[in-house]
């Protein structure tokens, strides 16, 4: 088995136990019971996951509607990292972000398109993909993109996002990006890139997820957002840039925080 196979198993293994995670962590909030937030973070994917019951076991996508939304959303964030390291001219490193969601995420959402009435962009991803490996301009990049990132969103449009379900998702992915960061960065040492660079696309994908037409509702929904936007926000500074040289100062602590706020909405 070649290293990279090993390194594509463990991330599908990664995705599958996150996936329950989510599943866990969407009941508890939907119930108004939101866990205490747990900081410590593994450092390296488990090498005990069952693969096999793991995915047995995870939620169906076809009607929960947190983790589907979750998904597609973990999609974005993956390409949004690729898209951003291909306009800063790092296309070798844009290449690995717009193949994982193909081989991680897409083939586990497929079952649940015809059901929700969502328009597959498998092809999507494919050209997208091709787009970077055959190093097309960025305005033709940049075509593919948006028309991938729109047919996305039209996949997202077709769930009832009701207010409890996006904090849900917005949590999620907060989560997932703790984690992915404390997998990039270890002890002040930037030990994996490509994680960090997704810790990156999944707390842009959330800040996304505060503008959602929801909070629009009320003037109490507004303003929750905006704080959770706030809190958001404050973890930019750990991203000076997505290929940093110096990440001697940088931890994922501040993550418990952020999540903490998006718990503190949920539970009222």
């Amino acid at each position: 088995m070649t290293k990279q196979s090993v390194f594509n198993r463990s991330k599908r293994c990664r995705t599958s136990a996150t996936l329950l995670g989510f599943c866990y962590f969407a009941t508890l909030l939907l119930s108004g019971c939101g866990p205490q937030t747990d900081n410590e973070a593994e450092a390296e994917p488990s090498q005990d996951v069952d693969e096999q019951s793991v995915v047995s076991l995870a939620p169906d996508l076809q009607v929960d509607d947190v983790a589907f939304l979750t998904q597609l959303s973990l999609i974005q964030g993956h390409l949004l990292a690729g898209y951003e390291l291909y306009r800063q001219d790092l296309p070798s490193l844009a290449e690995t972000h717009m193949k994982h969601p193909g081989e991680e995420i897409y083939s586990g959402l497929m079952p649940a398109f015809a059901t929700r009435g969502c328009q597959d962009f498998g092809s999507d991803l494919i050209a997208l993909s091709n787009a970077v490996e055959d190093r097309q301009t960025m305005a033709d990049f940049n075509r593919i993109f948006t028309g991938l990132d729109a047919n996305i969103e039209a996949c997202s449009a077709v769930v009832d996002q009701r207010q409890e379900t996006v904090l849900a998702v917005i949590r999620n992915l907060l989560v997932t990006a703790d984690e992915e960061y404390a997998i990039g960065i270890v002890d002040g040492t930037l030990v994996n890139l490509h994680e960090y660079q997704d810790a990156w696309g999944f707390v842009q994908i959330a800040n996304r997820w505060t503008h959602a037409r929801v909070f629009a509702k009320n003037q109490a929904s507004t303003a929750m957002a905006e704080a959770v936007r706030t809190a958001i926000e404050s973890l930019e500074s750990l991203f000076p840039s997505l290929n940093p040289n110096d990440v001697s100062k940088l931890s994922n602590e501040r993550f418990a925080d952020v999540v903490a706020v998006v718990d503190g909405f949920a539970n009222q």
